[in-house]
């Protein structure tokens, strides 16, 4: 099956009237005309005539390599800066065991004085029995 597109149906009254609107020399419209005389477009623009005046046709463009990151690509470093691999060699190595022992401590250190913290700000006394209630925590 196949498609026919748009079916229009002129009457005689129809063409009567699109000559006379379009007629020669009435001066109403004019009908389109063709702005080419020869509709063989890839002839036209492979012909001698079109070719002797047209540029050559330029050469691919060169592409350009992807700037890598310096600071993420350690051979974009080392191309920059040379004692970039003497730096990373004597850089501190992964944390060790002592650092993580070390870490561990610190926050025991925080959890606690947290805890301190906490206890010390708690509402006691009679003034704040009503504001504990208030919170939604018996007063104790």
């Amino acid at each position: 099956g196949g498609h026919l597109g748009r079916l229009c149906i002129w009457t005689k009254g129809a063409m009567a009237k699109i000559e006379e609107l379009y007629a020669e020399g009435t001066g109403k419209f004019a009908l389109p005309e063709n702005v080419m005389t020869n509709a063989d477009l890839s002839r036209l623009i492979n012909s001698d005539e079109v070719q002797s005046v047209v540029n050559a046709p330029k050469s691919a463009a060169k592409k350009v390599a992807l700037k890598r990151n310096p600071l993420k690509n350690f051979t974009a470093m080392k191309k920059l800066n040379p004692y970039a691999k003497t730096a990373k060699a004597l850089a501190p190595k992964k944390k060790t065991k002592a650092d993580a022992l070390a870490k561990k401590k610190t926050k025991a250190v925080g959890k606690k004085f947290f805890e301190q913290i906490s206890t010390d700000s708690e509402y006691q006394g009679e003034d704040f029995e009503v504001f504990s209630r208030w919170l939604g925590n018996e007063a104790e």
